[in-house]
Order: structure tokens, then C-alpha cells, then sequence
């Protein structure tokens, strides 16, 4: 409502009231005093000339809620927890107090105008009044409370000195309790258990049908719970567009499937939360920081990779018979899910922006949904994860060409080298070396010539004894060691992998010329060169039908060839 108190504009304005404002100013204007606002405005005018703009207008005239749709008026019942015996008392004597000090008008005989909107009233028992734990030693967080509720007196914005509490570190707000030194946001467990019990009513009994106040009901529950736990509204769309099914509150709405499947999730969620949500750190982290990347191959397998960690495996062959592995979009959400589930823990309560290649994947992660049940079904238990973990997760496209630590997993390209090199030797030469470069996170330098002066990795700094599952590298110096302290890399073994470097290492030894100094060597005693070892990786990409053009062999100590602009 805008003030009708006598006031000059601090800003050169030209302010036009039209009929309805004059009419809702005259009936409850706003208890802002203007002329005490004026010199706060004219200074932030200074400064950002639109919003202080907008303020003066809409403290004169009133807010535009910016509506869409049909000015129509609209009347509405109060709801029963307003209009019972035991609580009306109260409610007329709320309103008139809001009457008496001009902040509302009425009671009318008829609507004041014609397109007025009315919103039904309803009452919320507060469980906790005033609860709050005091800060001892803070007179500035006081200080600072108290200048600011004086300014807001001064400008004659009401003041609920009943409902301040502060400083404090621990305070229920909305119903949620926020405490600022555990970090945590808390969900009474009353709400927990009254959400809880109502799934069950409608799963345990096979209820197809339920009527739309029930729906409501439990749609509020679900969504209080969601202000704590974000990522748990993708349980809770389909429910909400299930009430427009009915139009009346004892109308029945029938339960679909994928409702059900929904409630399920919820249920599985809710029986093993304890209520308490940790604060998300405030920025978002990227597949590039965690190093975190996946891919998948319809004709090979799935594959995905995390700060030196990783996994890959082939389709089960029921799904090529069956045709799932044609699925692209189920595939490559798949090794995203599988990889939320085995790293789950190092991610918790961040929130994650993952790159994935695949543009359809991106989209339904984002958007939380699919009408492709099976993708769904998997989509679900991503989703469900991320809940545990207290994960916050969305995606965004990278094209292949720049995914290629995952693509090397999920298409064994390491395998295609006998394929690509001219002898077995030299196919247990590379596979040596880039197994190597791959999980030591080594640069090129470091394990192959680059120069006349650059003559990469001595063999003598390279050992397999001792335990004969590891094998460790010594580097006098790199160029991150700026103190040439030198500093010795260990790879454990991974047992029945193609791409264990342990393995690939120990193969390329049993066949290795005697007398060369350097590591990685040809037949001839020639070492491998930098030249050598891009043209052939770019062979064996090649080979899997990948665009190499974009590729070269800079960066492989983040495991991801540099991508050329």
C-alpha cells in the first residue's frame, strides 16, 4: 500500500497515481513515513537510480506484483484452523488490531473492488515460541541488531519486538531449526514421522485412489522437508501435478506408477534420515576441480574417473541381447549414477557441476525427469544419492573431444594398440608408457624424451622389487619440485584389469633391450620421443573413430590430453 503521508520526492520523479491505488491508499495506507526515507533514497539514487526509482513509487502508490492472467475477482473460505471455536477469538482480534493501526481495512458488506483477490486464512501452532540460544560477548552483533531496528522505527516499518530474537546461533525459522555453529539445518522429527506414516497409508494398503485434501496434505509435508533437502522436489513434481485431477477436496485422484515409485523413494529416504542437513559450501565445484569425469560406449562398456580413482566394466550381455546397450542416454547416466555411489562420500555436501557429452543427459539431470521409464528408474537412484550424501548436482555439455580420460576407460582404446603399433613389442612399449603417464599423473617430460637435454625417466629410477603389487618411479626433479627435492610416485596393482600399470609395466620389462639408461625404449635401444608418443595415441583414438584433430600430448599429468583451441 503506498503512505499518504505529505512528502517530497528526493529524485527528480514524476509520479502518476491511477484510480485503484487512490482507492486502496485511501482505505490502508502504508505506515512507512516517506519524508524519513527521502534522504536514504536520495543518496542510493546516487548509486543505482532504477531500484531507488522504484521504491519511491511503490512506497507512494503501492508494490505491482507484476500478475499475469485473468483480473478477475476471486472469494475464498477461511480454512477450518482459523474458523474453529477455539481459535476464531483470536483471529478477529489479530485483524482488528491490524485495523486500528491502519494497516488493513475493513470488515466490508461487499468486495471495496471489483477485482479484488481474497486468500483464505489458516492458523499454525508455533512449537517452540522465542526459542533461541544467546551469543555471550558479542555487543557488536547487539549493537548492530538494535541500530537497525531503530532505523526501521524511524522510517515506521512495523516492528514484531515479540518475534526478534538475536544474536543468536540457534533459531527456529519457517519451522526448520538453523544452527550456524553446527552448520546445520534441522527438520523436526514430528514432520519426519507424520510424512513418513501417510507414504505408508498409501503404498502398505494398495490405495489406487486418494482424495485431493489427503494429497494436499501430505504434497505440504513433503515440500516443508524440501526447504532443508533441495534436491528431493524431483519426488514431489508428479504429486503436485496429480491436483489437477480434482477439483474438490473429498474428490478422489488415482495414484499412477510412477507416483507410487516416487512415494517409494521417499519412504526408502525418510526411514533412515535423521532430520539433519549439513550447509552446502556456498560454491559450486566442476568436474575439472574433483576430477571427476565418466563416459560410456555402447559397443565396449561404462567407465569413469575421480582424483586417481577410477572404475570400468562391459555391458552384462543380457543387456546387448536385449537391446539396452542402443540406449545412449540410460547408458551414459549410468556410470554418473554408479560413480555418486562409490564416491558419494568424498562429495558430500557439495555442490557438484558435472560435464558429461552427452546432451540428453545433461538435460534430464537438470531437469530432474524423463518420460523414458527406464532411464527414470535410474535417474531416481541418482537422485537418491544425492540425498544421502547431501549432494546438490547439475550438468552441463562438454563435447567428447574433451572427455577423453573417460573415453579411454569406456572404450579399452589401450587395448587397440596392437592394432595401431607396427610389433608386439611396441605395443607393450606404449602400453607401458601410457598406463604409466595415465595413473602416475606424470607429464610427458618426466617419462620420455623431449630434447637433446630432455631425456625423460632413467631406468635405474624405476623399481618393481620389494612388493611385486606396486611400482614406484623416482624423480630427481620436475617442474613442480622448484627445490629439486626430488620426489619417488607409487601405483598399486589392480588385479584383473587391462589397464593396470603394474602389469602393463611388468610385460614391457620381460621383453625390454638390456644396457639402454632410459626407461621406456624401441627394440633398437632408440628412446620414445615426445613426437612418438602423441602420434600414436592420436593413432589409437583413430582407431576408435574419434576426432583427434583437437588433441595433443601436453596435459597428460590431469590424465586429459590438452584440447587445441
Amino acid at each position: 500500500m503506498g503512505s499518504n503521508r505529505p512528502h517530497t520526492s528526493p529524485i527528480s520523479l514524476s509520479l502518476t497515481e491511477n484510480q485503484p491505488s487512490r482507492q486502496v491508499n485511501s482505505m490502508a495506507p502504508s505506515p512507512v513515513d516517506l519524508n524519513e526515507m527521502a534522504p536514504w533514497l536520495r543518496q542510493y539514487a546516487r548509486v543505482n537510480y532504477k531500484d531507488a526509482n522504484y521504491l519511491w513509487v511503490g512506497f507512494s502508490f503501492g508494490f505491482r506484483l507484476e500478475f499475469q492472467g485473468s483480473r478477475t475477482g476471486r472469494l475464498a473460505r477461511n480454512l477450518r484452523s482459523a474458523t474453529h471455536q477455539d481459535t476464531a477469538g483470536y483471529v478477529k482480534q489479530k485483524l482488528q488490531k491490524e485495523v486500528d493501526l491502519g494497516r488493513m481495512a475493513g470488515p466490508f458488506k461487499d468486495t471495496p473492488l471489483d477485482n479484488l483477490q481474497v486468500s483464505p486464512i489458516g492458523l499454525v501452532p508455533k512449537k517452540q515460541p522465542g526459542y533461541g540460544q544467546h551469543l555471550a560477548g558479542t555487543s557488536h552483533f547487539s549493537d548492530n541488531l538494535n541500530g537497525c531496528v531503530n532505523t526501521l522505527e524511524q522510517l515506521g516499518v512495523p516492528i514484531a519486538h515479540d518475534k526478534t530474537v538475536g544474536p543468536t546461533t540457534k533459531l527456529i525459522f519457517l519451522g526448520l531449526e538453523i544452527d550456524t555453529i553446527a552448520m546445520q539445518i534441522r527438520i523436526p522429527e514430528s514432520k519426519i514421522k507424520e510424512a513418513t506414516r501417510e507414504i505408508q497409508d498409501i503404498l502398505s494398503t494398495g490405495n489406487i485412489k486418494v482424495t485431493k485434501r489427503a494429497l494436499q496434505s501430505l504434497i505440504g509435508k513433503l515440500n516443508f522437508m524440501c526447504r532443508a533437502i533441495p534436491m528431493a522436489r524431483a519426488f514431489s513434481r508428479r504429486l503436485i501435478d496429480l491436483l489437477s485431477k480434482g477439483k474438490q477436496p473429498f474428490h478422489h485422484i488415482r495414484i499412477t506408477s510412477w507416483v507410487k515409485e516416487d512415494l517409494q523413494m521417499w519412504l526408502t529416504f525418510l526411514t533412515s534420515y535423521n532430520g539433519i542437513s549439513v550447509f552446502q559450501y556456498q560454491r559450486w565445484v566442476d568436474s575439472d576441480f574433483l576430477q571427476l569425469f565418466s563416459d560410456a560406449a555402447g559397443g565396449a562398456g561404462f567407465g569413469a574417473y575421480m582424483q586417481g580413482k577410477w572404475f570400468n566394466g562391459a555391458w552384462p550381455p543380457q543387456w546387448v541381447t536385449d537391446g539396452t546397450t542402443r540406449d545412449l542416454t540410460l547408458l551414459e547416466l549410468f556410470p554418473i549414477t554408479l560413480a555418486i555411489q562409490i564416491w558419494g562420500k568424498q562429495l558430500a555436501n557439495k555442490k557438484v557441476l558435472f560435464y558429461c557429452d552427452n546432451q540428453a543427459v545433461v538435460t534430464i539431470i537438470n531437469k530432474q525427469s524423463t518420460k523414458a521409464p527406464r532411464v527414470m528408474s535410474l535417474l531416481r537412484q541418482l537422485i537418491l544419492q544425492c540425498l544421502r550424501y547431501n549432494i546438490m548436482f547439475k550438468a552441463k555439455y562438454v563435447c567428447s573431444t574433451a572427455n577423453t580420460i573417460a573415453d579411454a576407460l569406456s572404450w579399452f582404446q589401450l587395448n587397440n594398440l596392437p592394432h595401431v603399433c607396427s610389433s608386439a613389442y611396441e605395443a607393450r612399449l606404449f602400453k607401458a608408457v601410457y598406463c604409466t603417464a595415465f595413473f602416475g599423473f606424470f607429464r610427458v617430460s618426466e617419462l620420455v624424451q623431449t630434447g637433446p637435454s630432455k631425456t625423460g625417466c632413467a631406468i635405474q629410477n624405476l623399481s618393481c622389487s620389494g612388493n611385486p603389487q606396486q611400482l614406484s618411479i623416482h624423480l630427481p626433479h620436475s617442474k613442480s619440485d622448484q627445490y629439486r627435492m626430488g620426489t619417488t610416485v607409487t601405483m598399486s596393482s589392480i588385479p584383473g584389469n587391462p589397464l593396470c600399470p603394474v602389469v602393463a609395466f611388468k610385460h614391457y620389462l620381460e621383453a625390454r633391450p638390456s644396457g639402454p639408461q632410459h626407461a621406456f625404449v624401441h627394440f633398437d635401444h632408440s628412446p620414445v620421443t615426445r613426437y612418438q608418443f602423441q602420434a600414436l595415441l592420436k593413432k589409437a583414438l583413430a582407431h576408435s573413430n574419434i576426432n583427434t584433430a583437437r588433441y595433443s600430448s601436453h596435459s597428460t599429468s590431469l590424465g586429459q590430453p590438452h584440447q587445441q583451441p
